[in-house]
């Protein structure tokens, strides 16, 4: 754990501080448990690689409030202490929103931003502040352990192997008052808005790479479009085949090689 802003922030991390640094960024409800499948497929090789719990996921403390600086602010934390100062940002989903706004908030410390199925759109004229995201509702309490394991399920859905959602789920809960609940604060819900996005994605001047999935109903190649005509920058993209809006979860070791293939995870230091 480290501390940001007077929160408890969890992290895992492979590799030896000095060697490129990578830290990954976790979607909304999720946590660092989310990547296991990728950083297993080599990308740690001579490389230092850091995942977090957002305030409010995972093993992470809880906030009274959360906000887009806030989990920036984690994020370039992160890099600070855990990366020897300076990392590529990959972010899934929100976590992709968490990244440019660490990027626009923290540059030094930000050499590149792959955003895996991250959906940035321009905001439409009248609605640029309108939430963004799955709306608050409290938490459900199971009886079991196992009843809540049983409960969980991906949004959107989408086809993933069972003993892969198992060992998700199953990072994904914990005992609370009166049962099992889900790890994640009900009160992170709809912390972004498409004008917020906008506005720290155009002091972003780091190279942005988007990887998502043929079969992701909420990105395509017209994203990496929509944020290049935005920020007037170069916006690469990676398709991956077959690959739904998670797909981290249903083809990581595609995304590990996508990851690799954008050239932006650094040179790995030979032993």
């Amino acid at each position: 754990m480290i501390e940001v802003a007077g929160s408890g922030i969890h992290w895992v991390a492979w590799g030896k501080l000095g060697d490129p640094g990578i830290v990954l960024v976790h979607g909304a409800r999720a946590h660092v448990g989310w990547w296991r499948g990728v950083v297993g497929r080599s990308i740690a090789a001579g490389r230092r690689v850091v995942a977090l719990d957002l305030s409010g996921h995972g093993d992470s403390d809880r906030r009274t409030s959360y906000s887009a600086e806030l989990w920036g602010d984690e994020v370039a934390a992160v890099v600070a202490e855990l990366a020897s100062g300076h990392a590529t940002l990959v972010g899934h989903s929100m976590g992709g929103w968490a990244s440019v706004v660490c990027a626009a908030r923290r540059p030094e410390g930000i050499g590149a931003i792959i955003l895996l199925d991250c959906s940035i759109r321009r905001p439409r004229t009248g609605a640029e502040w309108e939430p963004r995201g799955m709306s608050e509702r409290p938490l459900r309490s199971y009886r079991s352990r196992q009843e809540a394991v049983e409960a969980f399920r991906l949004v959107p859905a989408q086809p993933v192997h069972p003993e892969l959602l198992r060992a998700i789920a199953e990072g994904s809960v914990r005992r609370g008052d009166g049962g099992w609940q889900w790890k994640f604060d009900p009160a992170i819900a709809q912390s972004f808005s498409d004008g917020l996005i906008r506005d720290h994605l155009l002091r972003v001047r780091c190279p942005i790479h988007l990887v998502y999935g043929t079969e992701d109903p909420l990105v395509s190649a017209a994203t990496a479009d929509e944020i290049s005509s935005m920020t007037g920058l170069p916006v690469p993209a990676t398709a991956l085949p077959g690959a739904h809006h998670h797909a981290l979860l249903d083809h990581p070791a595609e995304v590990a090689a996508a990851l690799l293939g954008t050239g932006m995870l650094g040179t790995p230091q030979s032993r």
